[in-house]
């Protein structure tokens, strides 16, 4: 069995890249399990319900513009979902990681003498969390395709997630989908997944699903771009409990 490095460890709160931040993360997956043993029973019974996440990040404090402080402190109050990517066998494309959707639950600051400033923050989940495979991680700076990946069909009712972040770049609109085939556009041409069409004029971050039976092979597929450059990154993963 391969074993992975956890300094390959990527972190990415909405668009924003923490990783140069933090030192830890931590994603813990609790399933609820209702203690139904009755009288009658030898041993313990249990039912499994719904599960829930929590997300722990210990880091150091950066309070540059977009840095860790500031995109972590936005979210204070927000009453808004937030995308957290945790990717813990790196960002290449084909590593696999999970996609949460989180609220922000703490967040400390901490100044000793003798140390570094450390900032760390907690989340609990607010949706459901898909384990996710990196479909597309680099600079675009035209229209064109990324490499095909078989990961696998998935069936109607499953929850297809994909998430794509704009980290950064010089750039007035980027537009791209995801497109599907069978055996890698060999014998069947790979033609747009309906519902997962994109369009970026800034850096940011987008989440769509869909629910709909999907082929293996899946690529991003730039139809517009006007600008320099901007990097990009997409997940996609089927949403687990859904």
């Amino acid at each position: 069995m391969t074993k992975v490095s956890a300094q390959q460890t990527r972190v990415y709160l909405d668009e924003f890249d923490l990783s140069g931040d933090l030192n830890s993360s931590m994603l813990d997956v609790r399933n609820e399990l209702a203690n139904v043993t009755t009288f009658a029973d030898k041993g313990p019974r249990r039912v499994e319900g719904n599960y829930d996440t929590t997300h722990q990040h210990t880091g150091f404090f950066d309070g540059a513009t977009d840095g860790i402080d500031d995109a972590v402190f936005a979210a204070l109050g927000s009453d808004s979902d937030h995308y957290l990517a945790q990717l813990f066998g790196g960002d290449d494309e084909g590593a696999v990681g999970y996609e949460s959707v989180v609220r922000i639950e703490r967040q400390p600051r901490v100044a000793r003498v003798g140390e570094a400033v450390s900032l760390s923050f907690d989340a609990a989940g607010s949706n459901g969390t898909a384990h996710a495979a990196v479909l597309r991680n680099g600079s675009i700076s035209g229209v064109g395709t990324g490499t095909g990946r078989d990961l696998g069909v998935t069936a109607a009712g499953q929850t297809v997630v994909v998430t794509a972040r704009v980290i950064g770049g010089t750039f007035a609109n980027l537009a791209f989908d995801i497109q599907q085939s069978n055996d890698d556009g060999s014998t069947d041409p790979y033609a747009n997944v309906n519902g997962l069409a994109f369009t970026f004029s800034e850096p940011g971050v987008s989440r769509k699903t869909i629910s709909v039976a999907t082929e293996a092979w899946k690529r991003v597929r730039v139809r517009a771009f006007a600008g320099t450059s901007a990097q990009l990154l997409v997940t996609i993963g089927v949403l687990q409990g859904a």
